[in-house]
C-alpha cells in the first residue's frame, strides 16, 4: 500500500549543524527562573543535551509557570544551540515573548494546539514571524511540566502559508520526513531552510478543491493495515464538528485537517511527484496504523473511501452523510462498508 516507509534515521539535513559532542559537558547554574517584578509568569531556563539520531544536540529549553491562572495553557519551547554559543549565553527574547503572552492571556486571548501566531517582521523572534503551537512530545531528559502545556514552534514565511491552506499535521509530517525523524524535531534549529512546499501549495488536491474547512486537533483520522480508514474523536472534537456540520450547506465538499493520533505506529507524508501514499516511522514502529493529515467527503451517489495524497476521501451519498452526521451529534459509532474502496468508521 506505501510506496515508502521512512523510519526515525542517524542525520538530520545536511544544512542541520553537526553538534559536537557535549555529552561531558559540565552545565553550571542551570536551570535559571527568570522573574520580572512587572509579571506574575515565571520562565525557567534548561540546559541540557537531546540525544536524537544517534548525534548529541546541546538545547536550551524554556518552561513558563504562570499562565495556566489565566486560563492559557503553559508554554514549552526548546531551541538547538549553535556550536559557537556559549552554554551560559541563552538568548533573551524568548523569555520576553513568552512573558508577553501573560498580557494577551489576560485579555481573555488563548491558543490550543494547531494554534499560529502572527508577530510580524519589526519583531520577530530570533528571526522568525511565525509561531506554531502543538501538543506536548515526551521529553524524557527533562522533567515535564505539571500543568497542562503546549510546545511552540517557529516556522519560515511558506510553512506558514501552508498550515493556513492546509493544516499544521502536513506541515509537520513534511518536517518529520525532512530530518528523518518521527514524529517531528521538538527543538527549533534556527539554521534549518524552509520546507520546499511551492509546488504543494500549486499541486495539492486539497488546493484545487472547494468546500468548507474546519481544523480540529482532537480529531484523528488513520488507516490500518487491513485499508480499514477511521476518524476518531476526542475532547472537544464531537462538539466542535457538530456545529460545523449542522451549518454545513447541502451538497458541500467538508474537508477536516485533524491532528496526529498518539496511538498512531506512523505517519502519511506526501510530497508532489508521490504516485502512492508514503511515511514516517519511527525506529519500532510500522505501518499497522497510520495517522493521515486530512479526511475530506464529497457528496456522491454512492460510497466509497480512499487514500488521497497524505489524507483521506470519503465519497458520500446524501443518505449516509445524514446518518454519520446524526452520530457524531448523538455520540454514537458509524461505519460504513461501501461496494468500492475502503471500509471507513467514526467514533
Amino acid at each position: 500500500m506505501f510506496s515508502w516507509l521512512r523510519k526515525g534515521a542517524s542525520k538530520p539535513p545536511e544544512s542541520a549543524d553537526r553538534a559536537a559532542d557535549t555529552t561531558a559537558e559540565i552545565v553550571l547554574d542551570f536551570p535559571r527562573r527568570i522573574v520580572r517584578p512587572d509579571r506574575s509568569v515565571v520562565v525557567t531556563v534548561h540546559a541540557h543535551t537531546l540525544q536524537r539520531m544517534g548525534q548529541a544536540i546541546p538545547c536550551w529549553t524554556y518552561y513558563t509557570e504562570g499562565l495556566m491562572q489565566w486560563g492559557h495553557k503553559e508554554i514549552v519551547f526548546t531551541l538547538k544551540r549553535r556550536p559557537q554559543e556559549a552554554v551560559a549565553d541563552f538568548p533573551g527574547m524568548p523569555v520576553t515573548f513568552l512573558q508577553f503572552i501573560e498580557g494577551v492571556a489576560k485579555q481573555g486571548m488563548t491558543v490550543s494546539a494547531g494554534g499560529c501566531t502572527w508577530i510580524g517582521p519589526k519583531t520577530p523572534l530570533l528571526g522568525f514571524t511565525e509561531i506554531l503551537y502543538v501538543d506536548p512530545l515526551p521529553q524524557n531528559d527533562l522533567p515535564a511540566p505539571a500543568a497542562p502545556h503546549l510546545r511552540m514552534l517557529l516556522l519560515r514565511e511558506i510553512e506558514f502559508t501552508a498550515v493556513k491552506a492546509f493544516g499544521f499535521s502536513r506541515v509537520l509530517s513534511r518536517l518529520g520526513a525532512a530530518y528523518r525523524y518521527y514524529p517531528f524535531p521538538e527543538w527549533e534549529d534556527l539554521d534549518r531552510p524552509a520546507l520546499p512546499l511551492e509546488r504543494t501549495l500549486q499541486e495539492s488536491l486539497l488546493s484545487r478543491m472547494s468546500g468548507m474547512r474546519d481544523v480540529c486537533s482532537d480529531a484523528y483520522c488513520f488507516i490500518e493495515q487491513d485499508g480499514h480508514i477511521t476518524l476518531r474523536l476526542t475532547g472537544t472534537a464531537r462538539k466542535t464538528l457538530s456545529a460545523a456540520l449542522a451549518a454545513l450547506p447541502a451538497d458541500t465538499i467538508f474537508t477536516i485537517f485533524t491532528g496526529r493520533d498518539p496511538t498512531a505506529t506512523g505517519w502519511l507524508v506526501w510530497e508532489p511527484g508521490d504516485q502512492t501514499p508514503g511515511g514516517i516511522i519511527p525506529p519500532n514502529g510500522g505501518n499497522a496504523r497510520m495517522a493521515g493529515n486530512f479526511i475530506t467527503f464529497c457528496p456522491n451517489d454512492e460510497d466509497m473511501a480512499t487514500v488521497k495524497e497524505d489524507g483521506f476521501v470519503v465519497l458520500i451519498s446524501p443518505a449516509s452523510f445524514a446518518s454519520l452526521r446524526r452520530a457524531i451529534e448523538e455520540g454514537r459509532q458509524f461505519s460504513l462498508v461501501p461496494v468500492k474502496g475502503n471500509r471507513f468508521s467514526c467514533y
